[in-house]
């Protein structure tokens, strides 16, 4: 994996990882904090200079639409364990499903329903 650094703007001995970046960023955080020389940043500011957000924005949008444009196997390859846990959701709904139909019991109805309810 490539790793893409960016420099402090007042500290061109100490930068900034890119991915770190836009981790804040998307997590809504303005200022990011470096330790070493005691001073907070702005997240916006730092990635201004790389890359306008609208652009950033597209990027993403694009590995998105790469990645639903993918056959199966090639995600299954790409993203085993989350392929994984899909699968086992389906699975666990699938039971949940035969159970309520089976037994005709409400609770598992109802724990069915509140459990698809989560990925909605």
């Amino acid at each position: 994996m490539v790793e893409e650094w960016i420099p402090l703007p007042d500290q061109e001995k100490v930068a900034v990882e890119y991915r770190e970046l836009l981790g804040f960023e998307e997590a809504g955080r303005d200022e990011i904090f470096i330790g070493k020389v005691g001073k907070a940043y702005s997240v916006a500011q730092l990635l201004s200079g790389i890359e306008k957000p609208e652009d950033r924005r597209r990027k993403d949008q694009d590995i998105v639409r790469e990645i639903f444009r993918e056959p199966a196997a090639a995600k299954k390859k790409r993203f085993p364990l989350i392929w994984k846990i899909v699968a086992g959701i389906g699975g666990l709904i699938a039971i949940l499903s035969g159970l309520a139909t089976i037994m005709d019991s409400q609770a598992i109805k109802k724990v069915l329903t509140w459990f698809t309810g989560l990925f909605k």
